[in-house]
C-alpha cells in the first residue's frame, strides 16, 4: 500500500482534530508549529507522489558581511544534507528569504506515520538551524574558538562547551 495525497490529509484531520476537507483540492496545506514555524506541504508537480515540504527560517541580510557570513553557514549545514538531517537550505532572493526544504517520496510510504515522522525530523532540523542563521557571525566565531580547543565532536561534553562560546 501506498500513501495518497488523501491519506495524509486524513491522518492530518486526526492528529490535529481538523477538517482538512478544504484542502482537498490537491495543492496543499500550511501548518504552524509552534505558534512560530509554517511549514507547508504541497505535492510536487512533475513528479507524482513526491511533495515538498518547506519552511522560511530567515531572511537574507541587507549587508554584505552579513550575507558572507550567512552563505558561510549555509555552506556549512546544507554540505551533504548531513548537519541538517538531509534537509537543504534554498535561497529566495525575490522575497528575500532562506528556506529549509525537503522532497519527500509518499508513494513509498507505508502510511502517514513514516510522513509524521519525516515532518517532526524537518521541525526539529529548522528549530535547530533558525537561530544560527539568524547571527551567523557569533556561531562562526563559536566554532572558530572550539577548534582552537582542540575537542573531539564526539566528547559528550562538546555541545555544552560549544554553547558556552556563542
Amino acid at each position: 500500500m501506498s500513501l495518497t495525497y488523501e491519506d495524509i490529509l486524513d491522518a492530518m484531520a486526526q492528529n490535529l482534530g481538523f477538517d482538512m476537507s478544504p484542502f482537498k483540492d490537491g495543492k496543499g496545506f500550511s501548518i504552524v508549529y509552534k505558534n512560530d514555524f509554517v511549514v507547508t506541504i504541497e505535492p510536487c508537480s512533475d513528479r507524482d507522489g513526491f511533495y515538498h515540504i518547506y519552511s522560511p527560517v530567515c531572511d537574507i541580510p541587507p549587508e554584505p558581511q552579513d550575507r558572507s557570513d550567512l552563505y558561510t553557514m549555509l555552506m556549512r549545514g546544507h554540505l551533504f544534507g548531513y548537519a541538517s538531517h538531509n534537509n537543504y537550505f534554498g535561497i529566495d532572493r525575490k522575497r528575500g528569504k532562506v528556506f529549509l526544504f525537503k522532497l519527500v517520496n509518499v508513494a513509498r510510504m507505508k502510511d502517514a506515520s513514516v510522513l509524521r515522522q519525516k515532518i517532526l525530523r524537518f521541525l526539529a532540523a529548522e528549530e535547530f538551524w533558525r537561530e544560527p542563521l539568524k547571527a551567523p557571525r557569533k556561531y562562526l566565531d563559536a566554532a572558530e574558538k572550539m577548534n582552537a580547543t582542540d575537542m573531539d565532536p564526539s566528547d559528550p561534553n562538546f555541545i555544552e562547551e560549544f554553547k558556552r562560546y556563542v
